[in-house]
């Protein structure tokens, strides 16, 4: 529990996360979390975007900073044509197994 952890660092987390989020205000902006279909970005605002695209680009911000606004649109495009991530971001899938199968390679999918 984070709220009772004294080793908890909500400074560097909160750092983290705008970090993570200038990164994507940068490159991506209102089409970060937006569904990819191979032409465009369309829709709105999908968490099961939100939630890997985050952890993906939070786990490997040094390098983030540091790409082009091509170069991040490239590797949020690519998460839609990866059968692991779309298979638990379609509907119907709950939020447990989503989350268990797709948070954990946010990460290596972002590297």
């Amino acid at each position: 529990n984070i709220a009772s952890d004294k080793n908890y660092n909500i400074d560097a987390e909160s750092d983290l996360f705008k970090r993570t989020f200038d990164v994507l205000a940068k490159t991506t902006g209102q089409n970060s979390f937006k569904k990819y279909d191979g032409n465009n970005f369309s829709r709105g605002f999908l968490i099961s975007a939100y939630e890997v695209i985050t952890q993906g680009i939070a786990a490997n911000i040094d390098k983030y900073e540091k790409q082009s606004a091509d170069y991040v649109e490239e590797k949020i495009k690519a998460i839609w044509n990866n059968p692991e991530f779309t298979n638990y971001a379609r509907a119907g899938v709950n939020a447990p197994s989503r989350l268990i199968n797709t948070l954990p390679k946010a990460p290596v999918w972002f590297d």
